[in-house]
C-alpha cells in the first residue's frame, strides 16, 4: 500500500497480452454456437472483431457495413488483412 491506503501505482501495470487471453476465453465461454459481428469502421469495432475472430475462429460471421458516411480511404483501409 501506498500513501493514503491507496494500492501502490508502481505495483499496478496493465498485461495487455493477460487482457487479451482473458477476454478470448469469456468469449469462447459466452458463445456456445455461431455468432456475428457487424463493424462499420471505428477501430474498437474492428479491436472487438479481431479478439471475437481469435475466439470464435470460423464460427464468427463478420460484417463490415459501409454507412456512406465513413472517413476517407476507411473502406479501403478496412479491406486488407
Amino acid at each position: 500500500m501506498g500513501p493514503r491506503g491507496l494500492a501502490d501505482a508502481g505495483r499496478m501495470r496493465f498485461d495487455a497480452n493477460a487482457f487479451i487471453a482473458e477476454q478470448i476465453e469469456v468469449m469462447r465461454k459466452s458463445v456456445p454456437g455461431k455468432a456475428i459481428i457487424a463493424c462499420s469502421g471505428w477501430r474498437r469495432q474492428h479491436g472487438a472483431a479481431v479478439l471475437a475472430s481469435r475466439a470464435l475462429g470460423d464460427r464468427l460471421l463478420a460484417v463490415y457495413i459501409d454507412t456512406g458516411l465513413m472517413r476517407k480511404g476507411e473502406t479501403e483501409t478496412s479491406r486488407r488483412p
